[in-house]
């Protein structure tokens, strides 16, 4: 309590010293005015009173700021001492054996159980777990659950739920939760952490009604869960996740896949057509997490899912599956009425680089224009049109073969891809590139075509101008 009202203090003079600050130094040159100015009468000698009073608070301010801190740095100091020198009394004990150890040099911090836990960090696990069986044979949680129960600390009553969790004593599990179940945030936090440090089924258990339930907020619960020391946490997740409410399911999905786990698959595929869209979604992402081949047919039919999210998801998914099967059924998925359905399908085709190939291929003559424009996109990713640029300088029947390509990735509007190339390429090149513009046929690209009349070789400009008025003559036509 006292740390905290010292805090306290320490934060209001500090508030007070710039608000005294500040107005004490308006009041300074008011006075410094009146000062020079001669008193003529009674207010103007008010005035200068009030300045002085003004600034003679500033200074009790500055003073009274300057001490706090010397009394906060000689308590943090203090404080730091009494670490080090339960490490040296830590030090002494672990240098014997472990039959001739004693842990009674310890009794005379047993009221100071935060500066124990931070003094054994430095310490080894195991070691730590003699540290906390000692301290719990010393009744170090009882002396716990009267800073939880009676300070008046809010921060003295937080710290003690959570170190009550680190000495991990089942005599202080009912108090846990007690406090776990109340509506002060500030106390069922901490006891959601006191819990999950425990190696308990009874405790997973509380935590796993808690998301049922929702008293305390899921995510927050879900987060700790993650991180509970439960060891066989895993199979009492997979036996309770499918008989949960829904958003219960929901944040059991996703503790399942954070498993990583291969064992969780199974229950997954279960939860996979769970009636509730959201539950759905999620386990397409756990999916994610534990990409495995044999699963491929529940991807599948999630990239189906009558929910546009649930696609989403799963066409992620699939893009870190990379299960040639699945390249199909995200092509269809650039068809969707939802643009991010089709983002996320072409985000996905991405992930299979020349995988993809032939069906982004045949994408290219697609009715539609987002579809077109995607693969040809995609295509230039995986460098498949810088292959049919290069193939322009080979043989006649190869030459025509890319060109052709090359036109139709024009004709998907993929604009950008044709320029780049294009600016890009040796004359030769540029010149072959400029006949692919001209079957292309479209008046976007007359920048381009202006461009290289003034910065191409002479071959170059001469063959860009004339295709520039084609473009000019039909556009007038």
């Amino acid at each position: 309590m006292k740390r905290t009202f010292i805090a306290w203090l320490l934060n209001l003079f500090k508030i007070l010293f710039w608000i005294a600050y500040i107005g004490g130094a308006i009041t300074f040159i008011v006075f410094a005015i009146i000062f020079i100015t001669p008193i003529a009468n009674d207010f103007s000698f008010t005035i200068v009173i009030l300045a002085i009073s003004a600034i003679g608070a500033v200074v009790l301010l500055i003073l009274l700021n300057i001490a706090m801190r010397i009394i906060g740095d000689y308590r943090a100091r203090k404080h730091n001492r009494l670490i080090l020198k339960i490490k040296e009394t830590l030090n002494k004990i672990f240098k014997k054996g472990p039959k001739q150890r004693t842990f009674d040099p310890l009794k005379p911090y047993l009221n100071q159980v935060e500066a124990i836990e931070t003094a054994s960090g430095s310490f080894s696990e195991e070691n730590n777990k003699e540290i906390t069986h000692a301290l719990r044979e010393m009744k170090a949680g009882a002396q716990l659950q009267k800073q939880v129960l009676y300070s008046l600390s809010a921060w003295k009553r937080t710290n003690g739920l959570l170190l009550i969790g680190w000495l991990n004593d089942p005599q202080q599990i009912p108090l846990l939760n007690e406090a776990f179940y109340t509506k002060d945030p500030g106390i069922s936090y901490p006891a959601a952490i006191a819990l999950a440090r425990y190696d308990s089924k009874a405790t997973y258990l509380a935590l796993i009604m808690a998301l049922e339930e929702g008293f305390v907020e899921r995510n927050y619960v879900a987060a700790v869960m993650e991180t509970a020391n439960y060891r066989d946490k895993i199979n009492v997740l997979m036996e309770k996740a499918p008989h949960l409410n829904i958003e219960a399911r929901y944040w059991a999905a996703y503790l399942l896949g954070r498993t990583k786990d291969r064992r969780v698959l199974p229950t997954l595929k279960k939860l996979s057509t769970d009636k509730d869209a959201d539950v759905r979604a999620m386990v397409a992402t756990a999916f994610s997490w534990i990409p495995d081949r044999q699963y491929t047919e529940v991807i599948i039919k999630l990239l189906k899912d009558p929910v546009w999210f649930v696609k989403v998801q799963a066409a992620r998914t699939a893009g870190i599956f990379r299960e040639p099967e699945l390249i199909a059924n995200l092509s269809q998925l650039m068809h969707d009425k939802h643009f991010w359905v089709r983002n996320a399908g072409a985000i996905g085709l991405m992930k299979y680089g020349k995988e993809a190939v032939p069906d982004l291929e045949k994408l290219l003559k697609d009715k539609d224009r987002f579809a077109r424009n995607k693969a040809a996109e995609l295509l230039g990713d995986a460098g498949v049109t810088q292959e049919k640029v290069l193939d322009l300088s080979k043989s006649e029947e190869i030459q025509h073969l890319a060109e052709n390509y090359l036109v139709e990735i024009g004709r998907a509007e993929a604009i950008s891809i044709i320029w780049q190339e294009t600016l890009l390429a040796k004359p030769s090149v540029q010149l072959k590139l400029l006949d692919v513009i001209e079957k292309i046929d479209t008046p976007k690209f007359k920048p381009l075509l202006t461009e290289l009349e003034k910065t191409a070789s002479k071959d170059v400009s001469n063959r860009a101008k004339s295709i520039n008025k084609q473009f000019n003559k039909r556009r007038a036509a």
